[in-house]
């Protein structure tokens, strides 16, 4: 049994540094806690631009951990085409999952109402969904990232000291403290984000997730020619990894590259990732200069 804890704890390690195709693999060759590891194997293929995959191959039937990850694969699928109507309707559906019977209970299902809610910039909702399992990992960092977008970064490194004395080594535990580190700022907190980037993709695996985390320090730090080294490299290795590409375009513009050369990384973080909040925030920045350019015509 205890083998199997470990396997099992190697593979949510593996999810959470975004090493989707890994998982994929490897999820369905294990008998153990079938539910969970089917749950990490849909939310994979999601991650990995296979949602419709996820929506055809979970029935009705399932249990509500699989039933609340085939809501996030529709919501996602939603969001990628610009279809409101079925991403409301998502929401309604995990809303009315939750409330079904002791399904609310499921730090599963409270993981998946969190993102939908996350992803809604409802980050109220998302903190009553997470914050009923304060010993799940998962929910834990969902609640970080919450309070980060609150612009609420002591409460964030509040939750990290608290991961601490429960969960210090975790890679996931690892991974938020580098969120925190990062979001507040200054020397030594950029510096402490780096060392734990690094640690990760040297003692464990290195993926797009990593790489674009180690570019960040890197860029935070003002070192924005390593910072592009780091990206460069890291998109020769992952070639869809949207994020690489979006903090390309924001190396690109502090080197005072071509506009060319950005306009190139745009179109290409536009195929690989439509809806990214780069690209959202730059939509909506050039319809709010659009909109003020009026008033001089």
């Amino acid at each position: 049994m205890g083998d199997f804890i470990d396997e099992l704890h190697l593979l949510r390690n593996t999810f959470y540094l975004g090493s989707w195709q890994q998982v994929i693999d490897e999820a369905p060759r294990g008998t153990e806690q079938k539910i969970e590891r089917s749950a990490l194997y849909y939310r994979a293929l999601i991650a990995s631009g296979s949602a419709d995959r996820a929506i055809a191959e979970i029935s009705e039937t399932d249990a509500p951990e699989l039933r609340a990850v085939k809501q996030f694969a529709i919501y996602t699928r939603a969001a990628a085409a610009r279809n409101t109507g079925e991403k409301a309707q998502a929401v309604q559906n995990i809303n009315d999952l939750v409330g079904e019977g002791t399904n609310g209970l499921s730090s599963t299902v409270q993981t998946i109402a969190g993102s939908i809610s996350y992803a809604e910039e409802k980050y109220a909702d998302a903190l009553r969904s997470v914050l009923q399992s304060p010993r799940n990992l998962e929910c834990v960092a969902i609640a970080i990232q919450c309070y980060l977008k609150l612009d609420r970064p002591e409460l964030a490194r509040r939750e990290i000291e608290k991961l601490k004395t429960w969960a210090d080594d975790a890679t996931l535990a690892q991974l938020a403290e580098a969120w925190v580190n990062c979001a507040m700022g200054g020397e030594q907190n950029v510096q402490d984000s780096q060392y734990i980037f690094e640690e990760l993709a040297s003692s464990k695996l290195s993926t797009g997730r990593l790489v674009a985390g180690l570019a960040i320090c890197k860029m935070q730090a003002g070192k924005f020619p390593e910072a592009e080294r780091l990206l460069l490299e890291g998109l020769h290795r992952y070639a869809k990894d949207a994020d690489l590409v979006a903090n390309l375009i924001v190396c690109s513009n502090a080197l005072g590259k071509s506009a060319e050369e950005t306009a190139s990384y745009l179109r290409m973080l536009r195929e690989l990732a439509p809806q990214h909040p780069l690209l959202e925030d730059l939509a909506l920045k050039e319809s709010l200069f659009a909109r003020s350019a009026q008033r001089f015509e």
